[in-house]
């Protein structure tokens, strides 16, 4: 096997990404395994070792969440085997800019032994749309103007798989002013990261006891308590129970309001199912 990505998606941006870049490396003459971090298949004795150590290249895909990377993504990238010299290479999906949130933690890859070749930033739609400042300035793209993104991620993609085939290093977000900002971010994200997690809030009146969020919640988060909709303290914030609750029932912030304002973002496919992004 030639390259293996691994990469995590919450609501499918990055799952969107990573399957068109397999499908241009595949274009040129690469073999190409991919599996979300999701999949259940990673949690069998040997899986992980044995691919890696297979694989000519690995490739990280992940949603950037203020700079930093999920933390699901930081466990699993801390709990690869040494890497032996092998190449490595990163991308993440951003609503627009995240500094260095694809490479800070280049030197921490290199302990392990990978070799960092490559590291990319795709600008693709934000994927939440809540009605509380400063989130509100921005809302999912939506009809021409998401699939004029996704236009532009593709034609990035064939240059990011052309850049791989070739083995030709290339690291976005190395600079000086990206660093800072990507510092900055990180800081307040992190500090913050609680108290954004418990804005979540669940209307009970509006609940059809589907259980869909309970079962896709990527960290188990999610559970019924008598009822009640509870959440233990190991949210990511990829907003997929807040967008895929066919009912609205889980919003952020204490007030629902206008749906048609203020709609669920459901990936960047239409009829996009929550088992496509995790296999």
């Amino acid at each position: 096997m030639d390259i293996l990505i691994f990469y995590f998606s919450g609501t499918g941006n990055t799952w969107w990404t990573a399957v068109q870049l397999k499908t241009e490396l595949e274009s040129l003459g690469k073999t190409v395994e991919m599996y979300s971090l999701e999949n259940p298949v990673l949690k069998e004795d040997g899986f992980i070792f044995n691919k890696v150590k297979d694989a000519g290249q690995l490739v990280i895909a992940y949603p950037i969440y203020g700079s930093d990377l999920p933390k699901n993504v930081k466990d699993f990238i801390d709990a690869l085997p040494d890497g032996h010299d092998k190449k490595f290479a990163v991308f993440c999906t951003q609503a627009a800019f995240s500094g260095d949130g694809n490479v800070f933690f280049k030197k921490d890859i290199a302990k392990k032994g990978y070799r960092f070749l490559q590291s990319f930033q795709i600008n693709f739609t934000t994927n939440f749309n809540v009605a509380m400042f400063p989130f509100s300035m921005v809302a999912p793209a939506k009809g021409k103007k998401l699939e004029k993104i996704k236009a532009n991620v593709s034609r990035k993609i064939k240059n990011m798989a052309v850049k791989i085939r070739d083995e030709k290093k290339y690291i976005q977000g190395t600079n000086f002013v990206f660093s800072v900002i990507g510092h900055i971010q990180r800081y307040f994200f992190r500090r913050q990261m609680k108290k954004l997690c418990g804005l979540f809030k669940f209307f009970k009146e509006r609940c059809t006891n589907c259980g869909l969020c309970v079962q896709t919640c990527p960290t188990e988060n999610i559970y019924f308590d008598s009822g009640d909709l509870k959440r233990k303290d190991n949210c990511l914030l990829c907003f997929r129970c807040y967008n895929f609750c066919p009912k609205m029932a889980i919003n952020f912030g204490k007030k629902i309001k206008d749906p048609e304002k203020y709609g669920r973002f459901r990936g960047p496919v239409s009829r996009l199912k929550i088992p496509d992004i995790r296999t």
